[in-house]
């Protein structure tokens, strides 16, 4: 009966884990020229001019699931002070 004292050399045989030089260094590459993630908190607020607008919302029985009609009216501002 031969034991086997090398689990984790198994797995890495069996699941083709094995380090390679070439193909890390161009995902490497890839990931450094990969766009960044915007987060949140480095996003800055815009001001938008003359344009308001109106949210309605219509429910509508189907059956017996309920579904939802969403409208919007785009309102020009003719006012500055608005």
């Amino acid at each position: 009966m031969q034991r086997n004292f090398c689990p984790f050399q198994q797995i890495v045989r069996e699941r083709n884990l094995y380090y390679h030089p070439v193909k890390n260094e161009l995902l490497r590459k890839k990931r450094k020229l990969a766009e960044k993630k915007k987060r949140i908190t480095e996003l800055q607020k815009k001001a938008i001019k003359d344009l308001l607008f109106q949210m309605d919302t219509k429910v509508i029985w189907c059956n017996p699931e309920k579904r939802y009609i969403f409208t919007k009216y785009l309102i020009p501002c003719l006012q500055s002070g608005l």
